[in-house]
């Protein structure tokens, strides 16, 4: 009998590489099933976007010809054009709040296993 391998991901939900990486874990699952327990975690990289703005000397513009930039060396995934060029959230916390409600109630067994699909289905939202 093996032993469970334990993962514990730290990210923003927000972040373009934890987006890039989203299928690099699902690969993980695939591959190793129940030999691996990967938990996710919520850091806030983007707990005030306008002050990172600031402090990097950028535009909300600028920033997102990076992000586009950067995702273009990840052959499956896809940005939206216009990201933080029209408008952008103000910060990331309200999602990982959010997110880690749904995880603690998933957890309680209140509600279904919806936990890790909604972190995709936030993260393709924004």
């Amino acid at each position: 009998m093996s032993k469970q391998l334990s993962i514990f991901c730290f990210s923003d939900v927000l972040c373009v590489f934890a987006y890039a990486a989203n299928a690099r874990f699902e690969q993980l699952h695939e591959d190793f099933g129940e030999q691996i327990c990967l938990t996710q975690h919520f850091i806030s990289v983007y707990g005030d976007v306008h002050r990172r703005f600031e402090r990097m000397g950028e535009s909300g513009t600028e920033y997102g010809k990076n992000i586009i930039d950067i995702a273009k060396r990840f052959d499956h995934i896809e940005v939206h054009p216009e990201i933080f060029r029209c408008s952008y959230p103000v910060s990331s916390m309200p999602a990982h709040i959010y997110l880690r409600a749904v995880k603690l109630l998933e957890d309680d067994g209140v509600i279904e296993a919806t936990f890790i699909p909604m972190i995709w289905d936030v993260r393709v939202a924004f």
